[in-house]
């Protein structure tokens, strides 16, 4: 993927699964380009159902 926002997108368009691409929290957006935030507060199932789509 070019960049974390763009892998955000994949994830989220692609997979169903979210994340917060890290470059948003960056002064310097380059420093934060190959990083992405998860936040885990879902149930135990939606998590697990989360890891078998992103296993793919």
């Amino acid at each position: 993927m070019e960049n974390d926002v763009a892998f955000c997108e994949y994830l989220t368009k692609e997979i169903g699964v979210a994340a917060i691409p890290s470059s948003v929290f960056y002064f310097n957006p380059e420093e934060g380009k190959n990083l992405v935030r998860f936040t885990f507060c879902k149930d135990e199932e939606t998590l697990k159902a989360a890891v078998e789509r992103m296993k793919k």
